[in-house]
């Protein structure tokens, strides 16, 4: 746990306590609002993962943030009221991907500007 940094501790603990909130029925304007959270909660995550710890950790960081992805879509399907989602996995993949991206960009303009 030393080399975990307290703010990933905490929004792990976050993270992991909406699992248990219920979804309420949206409406068909906002079918698919969820799919845009879960690529936005990623993205942060990936983000501020690869800038926490940098080009070195990004292995482990994408299997790490992949393999929490698939847990916890894996355990709502054990949550009365929530289900396991594919769509959910893909846009949690899809976050993954544009937060490590972004994290890449801003560690590249930082290395030119040194």
């Amino acid at each position: 746990m030393l080399l975990v940094p307290g703010s990933a501790v905490h929004e792990l603990a976050a993270w992991l306590s909406w699992l248990s909130v219920p979804l309420e029925a949206p409406g068909s304007a906002w079918q698919h609002l969820d799919k845009l959270v879960h690529l936005l909660f990623f993205a942060v995550l990936a983000f501020t993962g690869y800038r926490a710890w940098g080009r070195r950790a990004q292995p482990w960081l994408l299997l790490g943030l992949l393999t929490f992805s698939v847990l916890t879509e894996w355990l709502q399907g054990f949550v009365p009221g929530r289900s396991t989602s594919w769509l959910d996995l893909l846009a949690n993949t899809s976050g993954i991907g544009v937060g490590t991206w972004l994290g890449m960009l801003v560690w590249r303009e930082r290395s030119r500007a040194r």
